[in-house]
């Protein structure tokens, strides 16, 4: 009783969405990912899985040139930053 907003927020946030039912930036930031790797195959990023990171919050986790990153710790996409192999696209 007397909660705010933000508090039950909190509490029910699981990483997938909000309260408010719209997509976090780290479910946005996977989707954009696993676009990108359907269209194209990369050495450079390859997914991992979804598993628990050091805090015990599972994430989605990628290697990208050979550094595991849970997809939190993404900032941005640059697909033009990865160079993927010619004959695998589509």
């Amino acid at each position: 009783m007397g909660r705010y907003t933000s508090q039950l927020h909190e509490e029910n946030f699981k990483g997938k969405t909000s309260t408010m039912n719209s997509v976090s930036r780290d479910e946005l930031m996977h989707q954009r990912l696993q676009a990108w790797l359907r269209e194209y195959k990369c050495d450079d990023l390859k997914y991992l899985g979804f598993h628990e990171d050091i805090y015990g919050i599972e994430r989605h986790w990628y290697s990208i040139a050979g550094n595991e990153v849970s997809v939190d710790c993404i900032e941005d996409f640059d697909p033009e930053d990865l160079e993927p192999d010619e004959s695998d696209s589509f």
